[in-house]
């Protein structure tokens, strides 16, 4: 390839292909030589240097063998079409040991390399003379899955037995291939700090996001995507997981099947991947963005629906993350495509990615309180907002949505924790007293409770405050189940 040629190439193919053929020399070397030889040395520094570059300021990075490649989210270098006699000796080494994936994480030293190298180049040469406890014991930050395509029957057991204690089917790594229960455990986490919407309603919907993530396994480019995402930045994927419970709660309430809104809370989850392209930057800038960085930022639908396609998403998610920032009337970003409109889903989603950015303390801007992004979102109804779909959302948020902030007759303030069922005054928790000051974990009060004896209510409201408080992350104060 020519340097030209190179030049025109995106910085992240060009780093993945420097690692792919650098850790191809380093195999071929080690296959060769001892750990002590000068040429295992240099092929060991250039692997080093190739893979901190690719890693970057992430907490890992994943590579997916496939079908004769290494991939790297929609990167891709090719494994046999080359005249590389080390990038085939690499080829042989990842089909001798099944692998399907291969994590490094940050802060990996080169004996791990080394290690790592050593069991590879053991696999090609069937060598079972080789200590494998000793070697398990210098591996901590490169983790190992087993190709999905392949038949662990067939796998080289008897030449690399398993380690001592470890279950069949983890050979290499700091643990076993339990992926979808960590991505399960990020959701559920994100669930548990803030509900924005009724726990019924939010429960099951964030239930059946959870199933869905399990359902794919943990080798899914879902999954893997997800993580993706989680390592790059927490607001995004704290964001999507938000989006997608608000969505699958719209759809449910519109009438659709529990498969269909499963499909929409999936979409859902995957509408903002292209932010993977925008750069961190600009995405905790703080401050207005520049003309040049905000065109940046317009590309992340044109991104998502890229990744989506190239890793052979369904077209229901590829739309999504195509159209999530079309208005109804068709304008917003980007252009639609010719001859298509909207996607009922992506409108969907449109609606629960607007309040739920709206209602989210960011760096370059303060949240506003739910109340006020419902008046807010209210003005665009019918122009940015499918108008049947946006009055359905009211329904879903309540007349007072949570995390409202509400000042009683008493002068106390109170944050609404749940809505009330059926027409029913909702939860909520005080927050200060009569005077202003801060109550930490206050009670929770239900504020359609009457006197027994007068049937009077216990508490009333004088306003809907349209100045909550600022710059604190209202989940803090909502409540869990069974407060």
């Amino acid at each position: 390839m020519t340097e030209m040629l190179l030049e025109t190439l995106p910085a992240g193919f060009r780093k993945l292909e420097a690692m792919v053929h650098s850790l191809a020399r380093l195999l071929m070397q080690r296959n060769l030589f001892p750990d002590s030889h000068p040429s295992v040395k240099n092929a060991l520094d250039g692997f080093m240097e190739s893979l901190g570059s690719l890693i970057d300021n992430r907490t890992s990075v994943v590579l997916r063998v496939r079908d004769g490649s290494i991939r790297l989210l929609n990167f891709e270098v090719d494994i046999t079409d080359t005249n590389d006699n080390a990038v085939h000796f690499l080829r042989r080494a990842l089909d001798g040991l099944s692998i399907g994936e291969i994590e490094f994480f940050s802060g990996i030293g080169p004996d791990e390399a080394l290690a790592f190298v050593e069991i590879a180049a053991a696999s090609i040469r069937r060598d079972t003379s080789i200590d494998l406890p000793a070697i398990w014991r210098r591996i901590e930050k490169i983790r190992i899955r087993h190709s999905i395509d392949g038949n662990d029957d067939t796998a080289p057991k008897e030449r690399l037995p398993v380690e001592p204690g470890r279950k069949e089917g983890e050979r290499l790594g700091v643990e076993s291939p339990e992926g979808v229960s960590a991505v399960s455990r990020m959701i559920s986490g994100v669930l548990s700090r803030l509900a924005k919407i009724s726990s019924d309603e939010s429960g099951r919907a964030g239930r059946m996001i959870i199933e869905t993530v399990e359902r794919e396994g943990g080798s899914s480019t879902t999954l893997l995507l997800l993580k993706s995402l989680k390592e790059y930045d927490d607001y995004t994927f704290d964001h999507s997981i938000n989006v997608a419970v608000i969505s699958a709660a719209i759809a449910r309430r519109i009438g659709y099947s529990e498969e269909e809104t499963g499909r929409i809370g999936s979409a859902a989850i995957m509408h903002d991947i292209g932010k993977l392209y925008v750069p961190r930057e600009i995405i905790h800038k703080e401050g207005k963005l520049s003309p040049t960085e905000w065109q940046k930022v317009k590309r992340h639908p044109v991104d998502g629906e890229r990744i989506l396609r190239e890793e052979g998403l369904d077209v229901l998610a590829r739309r999504v993350a195509y159209e999530h920032h079309m208005r109804f009337d068709m304008k917003g970003y980007p252009m639609p495509k010719p001859g298509e409109n909207c996607l009922e889903a992506s409108n969907i989603v449109r609606i629960a990615d607007t309040y739920d950015a709206l209602t989210t303390k960011r760096p370059y801007r303060k949240q506003i309180s739910p109340f006020e992004a419902l008046k807010l979102m209210e003005r665009g109804r019918g122009t940015e907002f499918h108008p049947v779909y946006f009055d359905l959302f009211l329904g879903v948020m309540g007349n007072v949505p949570i995390g409202s902030v509400l000042v009683l007759e008493t002068g106390e303030r109170v944050v609404v924790v749940e809505i009330g069922a059926n027409g029913r005054l909702p939860r909520a928790r005080i927050i200060s007293d009569s005077y202003g000051n801060e109550i930490k974990d206050g009670p929770v009060i239900d504020l359609g409770e009457t006197d027994p004896e007068t049937g009077a209510s216990k508490y009333r409201v004088d306003s809907i405050s349209d100045s909550p408080v600022r710059n604190v992350d209202i989940g803090k104060y909502i409540t869990v189940s069974g407060d």
